[in-house]
């Protein structure tokens, strides 16, 4: 599979995708040689899990947001000053 055919897919679909991967980082990270190699491999599969949630909420429509509670712009902007 591509990152073409990733972006492709659907959201649902890609986010799913994004979680096999991080899966199967995950199982490299149990036969990793040294500690550090683990340790990557586990950071890596963190942020393939983070970008399947960043794909699910972004996916998410607006009135279904206002409706769990999802705050899409903020009360106040922060002072950029």
């Amino acid at each position: 599979m591509t990152i073409k055919d990733l972006i492709d897919l659907p959201p649902e679909q890609r986010a799913a995708k994004y979680r096999a991967l991080a899966g199967d980082v995950e199982e490299w990270a149990a036969k990793a040689a040294t500690p550090a190699a683990r340790e990557s491999y586990l950071l890596l599969a963190e942020q393939w899990r983070a970008l399947a949630a960043q794909v699910e909420a972004e996916s998410i429509h607006i009135s279904d947001a206002r409706h769990i509670g999802i705050e899409l712009i903020p009360k106040t902007r922060p002072d950029t000053r």
